[in-house]
């Protein structure tokens, strides 16, 4: 079962009070991982490139891969996508608190701003 989120609270408040049960705690989740290739491979290099922000999507992508731990991710990602369509609106809701989080985050961390190309 999930409580509401109570929008009088923060959303940091409403994610230590839910009774979600994540397979990564969530205040780990937020932050960029790495551990991925990408991020191994960048430090190897001394790259210092800025990584994406994670959307709510991203972020449950993440914690719920870990149940599906051996599998082709080709696999994962459609099992995920039929988790991610049937999920109740709170469950949502927390995901897309926590992805707004994590772009806090991201901002401090890189003080990254998307400026598009010209064309």
């Amino acid at each position: 079962m999930v409580t509401i989120p109570d929008f009088d609270k923060t959303a940091e408040e409403n994610i230590k009070n839910t009774r979600y049960r994540f397979n990564i705690d969530p205040f780990v989740l937020i932050r960029n991982p790495v551990t991925t290739r990408r991020a191994k491979r960048n430090e190897r290099k001394g790259i210092n490139l800025v990584p994406r922000r994670q959307s709510h999507w991203i972020l449950y992508r993440r914690d719920k891969s870990k149940e599906f731990a051996g599998q082709k991710y080709s696999v994962i990602l459609k099992e995920i996508g039929v988790m991610w369509q049937k999920e109740p609106k709170e469950i949502k809701d927390l995901f897309e608190a926590l992805a707004k989080m994590a772009e806090a985050i991201h901002e401090r961390e890189y003080k990254y701003k998307y400026i598009p190309a010209r064309l």
